[in-house]
């Protein structure tokens, strides 16, 4: 029997914290009009034709409410049903989610699985406000993929058909369920049939079905993407995972349909162009895609693979350096990358280069925390056969060298030796260098960048760096702000990591509770974007269903605090100096894992080679002998 007494107290428990959320988050109650959607509806053409034939079919256009189906995003597919029922007429590809609407059913019913009525009073927005809502979730193989429901005036003789409305949109959401599986099998079996034709084992050739999911794939193809597909088990893998190219080639096809395109693949472990072929069926619809792969080792170097569109935020701080990165992104100037362990300055060293007109020429970067002091004059200039002890018989090109062209990033600056700055100093100046045990100088054509998450002003004045080498560094100052200010960013970054992880760890988890929303932005973050992102991870592994919740967030942040032995002091720098602030931490970590330098330089995030240094210089080796013999 279907339910139809609507709502429940459990959905108005869930009702009312949306609400709440909504209100805390500072979402505009008196939008002019509906917010539109950032999710093209091509990706869900699947489920967009199908829903678009049920709805027009299933009532006529002339009765006083409005039929409308939404895809998994919110965004609307169609609208059927009279005009003007609504206070501001809802448009096909505008969006109904919780995130740009606040409260509603449609919003609700996609987020949590279950079907919703939200009454006048439920919804959010001031342009909902005389109307109510009614809406059910589409699901198939357990996830929700869409959802179907009627909007109708608050103030209207709605109620003697009410309830066979709801019977009827549980009946046509439980019926859509089933035909857009059988849809999906039926496009598998012609996206199927197209690879048969071209299959051949020694081509890396794959099948992908219209809701992304990789149907099949050749066994040189599995080696490529690094997946194994046996029996059903190629419903845990979505292309979007092995190839982030999709979602462009998806938003390109929604603009403008071709048969074929070919993209060119760069991740870490795939470098390759990808030949695809879209399959139709007789009616002209999509079903799906072929993909062929072909290696191509030489495109970019590998590891490279961050752009100006993996800046991901819309903190008003935060857009500022992105747009004073791409501003400075093809001139010669150097920049140097200020922020904490976390931030992403690697990100946006690799955004500058990518934007720049050294794209195709290679970007090195280089870590001066992790290399010995004995070595980093060696890695950065190269040394000539015979320079040394124990060198190589044929020499060996630094770093700068490999960067001919190009661009080089020196990852935590702050850390480079006091002896080596000058000749780093010389290489700014007259752009060549000399190998170690050579004679003849090497011209450079590089573009140098610089990162640290330190205060190169204070190690100025404390003579730990020289002050003509951090004006060289310093022409355009980038600093990159914590994620503690960056509270407003915190839901859109969980929900990116949680989207692309869903997909790698090959799991159907796809949103957030309010709850650990709070307590995410209730975080401290230490360790910044790079610490949501573990969070993430962990949350998604532990979750059960399709919804994160607070408990399964590691117990620091679902407690709503920070281990207190591991707290670095915000206000140190206020009343003590920064030596004795980097020592008490140093000292605070190294107690805590009773002298284990690995673990120490780890929950510090610097490198072993640096903590070893720091050690020496505040005299702590007595002190790591005792925290090893009495940990307390």
């Amino acid at each position: 029997m279907l339910q139809t007494h609507f709502p429940t107290e459990e959905t108005q428990r869930f009702i009312e914290e949306s609400l709440k959320k909504a209100k805390e988050a500072g979402l505009d109650r008196d939008l002019g009009n509906v917010p539109t959607s950032a999710n093209e509806i091509y990706s869900t053409a699947d489920i967009f034709y199908y829903l678009e034939e049920l709805l027009a079919q299933s009532v006529p256009g002339d009765l006083p409410f409005n039929l409308i189906a939404t895809d998994a995003h919110g965004t609307v597919l169609t609208v059927i049903g009279a005009q003007g029922v609504a206070q501001k007429q809802i448009r096909r590809g505008e969006s109904l989610s919780l995130d740009l609407c606040g409260a509603n059913a449609f919003g609700l019913a996609l987020r949590h699985g279950i079907p919703f009525t939200t009454r006048k009073e439920d919804n959010y927005l001031a342009l909902f406000r005389e109307m109510h809502f009614f809406a059910a979730p589409v699901k198939c193989d357990d996830q929700v993929d869409a959802a179907i429901g009627y909007i109708t005036p608050a103030e209207g003789n709605f109620g003697a058909t009410q309830e066979w409305m709801e019977r009827f949109i549980l009946l046509m959401a439980a019926n859509a369920s089933q035909e857009i599986k059988a849809r999906r099998e039926h496009s598998e079996l012609w996206v199927l049939r197209a690879y048969i034709e071209r299959l051949n084992d020694e081509k890396a050739i794959f099948a992908v079905g219209p809701n992304g999911w990789i149907l099949h794939a050749t066994a040189a193809a599995q080696r490529m993407l690094h997946i194994a597909l046996t029996g059903t088990s190629w419903r845990d893998h979505f292309v979007e995972a092995v190839l982030p190219e999709w979602n462009d080639f998806l938003h390109r096809q929604s603009k403008q349909r071709t048969r074929k395109e070919t993209l060119t693949i760069s991740t870490p472990t795939i470098q390759a162009r990808a030949e695809i072929t879209e399959v139709t069926l007789p009616n002209k619809r999509n079903a799906g895609w072929v993909v062929e792969l072909t290696p191509c080792p030489a495109l970019v170097p590998v590891g490279l693979r961050y752009d100006f569109l993996s800046l991901i935020g819309e903190n008003k701080d935060f857009r500022r350096c992105v747009n004073v990165a791409k501003v400075v992104a093809d001139s010669s100037s150097t920049v140097l990358l200020c922020g904490e362990s976390g931030t992403g300055k690697e990100i946006f060293a690799q955004a500058i280069h990518q934007a720049s007109s050294r794209r195709e020429e290679p970007f090195v970067d280089i870590n001066c925390s992790a290399i010995p002091r004995e070595l980093i004059e060696s890695e950065l200039f190269g040394y000539e056969a015979g320079a040394f002890t124990g060198a190589r018989t044929k020499g060996m090109k630094g770093k700068f060298v490999q960067a001919q062209g190009g661009t080089i990033l020196l990852d935590e600056i702050g850390d480079m030796p006091l002896e080596v700055q000058p000749k780093l100093l010389r290489v700014l100046q007259e752009r060549q260098i000399t190998p170690v045990g050579g004679g003849r100088p090497i011209r450079l054509n590089i573009r140098i960048l610089s990162s640290t998450n330190v205060s190169l002003d204070e190690l100025v004045r404390r003579g730990r760096f020289r002050s003509d080498l951090f004006y060289r560094l310093n022409v355009v100052e980038i600093m990159i702000p914590p994620l503690r200010e960056r509270v407003d960013d915190i839901p859109i970054l969980a929900r990116f990591f949680l989207e692309r992880l869903s997909f790698a760890l090959h799991k159907h988890v796809r949103s957030i509770s309010d709850e650990a929303f709070d307590a995410l932005c209730a975080y401290h973050w230490p360790g910044n974007v790079r610490e949501l992102e573990n969070v993430i991870e962990h949350a998604v592994h532990l979750a059960e269903g399709v919804v994160i919740e607070k408990v399964h967030l590691p117990e620091q942040i679902a407690c709503g605090r920070e281990l207190q032995d591991m707290r670095i002091s915000r206000s140190g720098n206020l009343i003590n100096t920064l030596d004795e602030v980097e020592k008490n931490e140093i000292v605070a970590a190294l107690k805590h894992y009773e002298g284990n330098i690995r673990q120490a330089a780890q929950a510090l995030k610097i490198g072993r080679t640096t903590l070893y240094r720091r050690i020496s210089e505040y005299g702590l080796l007595d002190d790591i002998q005792q925290f090893r013999k009495d940990p307390n």
